[in-house]
């Protein structure tokens, strides 16, 4: 639905996102024993940065991520063991450390894609290392050996990228991979190669 309205008129799918966003809130704060309520506006915070990520609006789409990012910390303090939680935390600190390399604040984003590594790996290791968790783990340690690329900390990206071709290895399955997920090794691949080669 999201992608749909953005083809159709970004403006209107940022309009939507806020009112729902609104609706939200409200209801999150009329019903605050409802996690699922929050839970939800995490998400839909999540959404909205994702959105004004496609707009160019970096600025905006960073606190729409530390909002998701906030709602989720405090959710996990009453549900600790909630990998849902864990993986929505680790994916908003994901989008949100990008944007914020995008804002050239790079070691914000350096941290806060470290503390996306941190939440995603914990969700990997209770829920047995499904081949999903093992692709988020590996797509959010390529984005941290970009960012460390940036910062010409080879070896600390290289370790990174090292790392992330590991767990996008490991989280494919010949016989029905998505091709997205083919195509996030191979990208992490290159960018091993990139830091091994010089090329």
């Amino acid at each position: 639905l999201a992608s749909t309205m953005i083809q159709r008129s970004p403006t209107e799918a940022l309009k939507f996102h806020q009112q729902a966003i609104e609706l939200q809130n409200t209801l999150a704060k009329a019903y605050p024993s409802r996690l699922d309520f929050q839970q939800q506006l995490a998400v839909s915070y999540d959404s909205y940065g994702l959105l004004l990520t496609s707009k160019n609006s970096q600025r905006e789409a960073e606190i729409a991520f530390n909002n998701a990012s906030g709602i989720q910390r405090n959710l996990l303090k009453t549900s600790p063991n909630s990998q849902i939680v864990l993986r929505q935390l680790a994916w908003s600190d994901n989008h949100r450390g990008q944007a914020l390399a995008r804002l050239g604040r790079v070691p914000e984003a350096t941290t806060v894609l470290r503390d996306a590594l941190q939440s995603q790996q914990q969700a990997c290791d209770m829920g047995g290392r499904t081949k999903r968790d093992l692709s988020a783990l590996g797509g959010i340690w390529n984005n941290l050996g970009f960012v460390l690329e940036g910062q010409q900390d080879i070896a600390a990206a290289t370790d990174a990228y090292r790392t992330a071709v590991e767990n996008l290895t490991a989280s494919i399955d010949d016989a029905d991979s998505p091709e997205r997920e083919r195509n996030a090794l191979e990208r992490a691949k290159t960018n091993l190669k990139r830091m091994q080669t010089g090329v």
